[in-house]
């Protein structure tokens, strides 16, 4: 008989934990196996390939196979995490560098508890099963990691609606969109045309642009508003986006 296709998914086993605060698993790998650790509760911090990757609830964190990783739980909640491990899927998934991921429609915990349901039965019947669920769950983290560009784009712009008052950096922009800093940046601007600082402070003022025309705020107010330390930042951001001075836009109003 053929073997199996190369990078078919061959799914290994899943498990439900849950661990009190003050755990830390020594340094260890899995040599023919990828995994995947989805975070229901708590925080957990993860050591591997020389740096840290840290999740909460709804993260979802990969170690690829033979990288070693000292995973600890963080803070004083205790964490509750579901563990997949499987070999194969490099052509639905990038699974060659750490990495976590927001599973922000809950697909991939939704497939977790159905894998659950049916791992424990020890039935032939359910093989086939458990890889396609397998199979499903590594196509949706390789969705994770390349978002569609439109998609990427209406998250962020979105988020920094929501958090326009706050002092938004990269980092929190690419924990966001669930990639690395570059990668993020590089899809951002694919979709945009723009740098993902450009976009925030595109979007402070448009916003800020609002607010002239139909309040009468002060510019400090509305500096406050839209995440700028004062009228000046307002003003200066004003004139190197737009060309002009907030004034000239609230005498338009």
């Amino acid at each position: 008989m053929p073997g199996p296709d190369k990078g078919a998914v061959c799914f290994d086993s899943c498990l439900r934990l849950r661990i009190e605060p003050g755990w830390v698993k020594e340094p260890h790998g899995h040599g023919h196996c990828h995994e995947l650790t989805l975070v229901v509760r708590g925080a957990l911090n993860t050591a591997i390939a020389g740096r840290a990757i840290a999740g909460k609830a709804g993260s979802v964190l990969l170690y690829p196979r033979s990288l070693t990783h000292a995973p600890a739980t963080e803070g004083d909640e205790a964490l509750e995490m579901v563990v997949l491990r499987w070999a194969g899927g490099e052509h639905l998934a990038r699974l060659t560098e750490p990495g976590v991921w927001h599973d922000r429609k809950e697909r991939i915990r939704h497939q977790l508890d159905w894998l659950l349901e049916l791992h424990p039965s020890g039935r032939m019947a359910d093989r086939g099963a458990v890889d396609a669920l397998t199979h499903t769950i590594v196509h949706e983290l390789g969705r994770l990691q390349d978002p569609a560009p439109g998609d990427l784009a209406t998250r962020i712009r979105a988020f920094v609606r929501a958090n326009l008052q706050r002092r938004l950096t990269l980092d929190d922009l690419a924990a966001v969109a669930g990639l690395s800093k570059y990668h993020f940046t590089r899809r951002l601007r694919q979709a945009t045309g723009q740098s993902p600082m450009r976009v925030v402070n595109q979007i402070r003022i448009e916003v800020a642009q609002s607010l002239l025309l139909q309040t009468r705020l002060t510019l400090d107010a509305i500096a406050a508003q839209v995440g700028l330390a004062d009228a000046s930042h307002l003003s200066h951001l004003f004139r190197r986006l737009m060309g002009r001075s907030p004034g000239s836009i609230r005498r338009l109003g």
